[in-house]
């Protein structure tokens, strides 16, 4: 009976410890989440090739002035200077360069899946033979 008692405490012991591993993973990337779902947005979820065809064609600057009104949006909503690298930068440059980096980010994403980087999971083949067949 001594046996059995040893083994359900051991199994709470590890469950609980389980547990803690399961939070303290959680806590750290609940940190990186939004960014995470940023790079699984632009990664998978658009079309680049697509969208490369409209940025090529004038539509740059359309995310260019985009991107100054997200940075004058982010710089009202929130003002204050910007933590970078240990660097304190003023309230607009500071996420001029969040915004960019940001930007930046979507574009790697959107050159990952045109090469093939994401493989069968950023296919759009389905969507590009429907439109080919709305043409004829």
């Amino acid at each position: 009976m001594e046996v059995v008692s040893t083994l359900v405490d051991n199994i709470v012991t590890i469950l609980g410890s389980l547990l803690q591993i399961i939070w303290s993973l959680l806590t750290v990337i609940g940190s990186w989440a939004p960014l995470l779902a940023w790079i699984g947005f632009w990664g998978l979820a658009v079309n680049w090739v697509r969208a490369w065809d409209i940025i090529r064609r004038g539509g740059f600057i359309g995310v260019l002035l985009l991107m100054v009104a997200w940075v004058m949006v982010w710089g009202a909503v929130s003002p204050g200077p910007t933590n970078l690298f240990g660097l304190t930068i003023s309230n607009y440059p500071g996420k001029f360069v969040w915004v960019t980096a940001l930007t930046v980010i979507a574009g790697i994403c959107g050159s990952v899946q045109m090469s093939g980087g994401f493989g069968r999971l950023a296919n759009f083949a389905d969507e590009e033979a429907g439109q080919a067949a709305e043409a004829h």
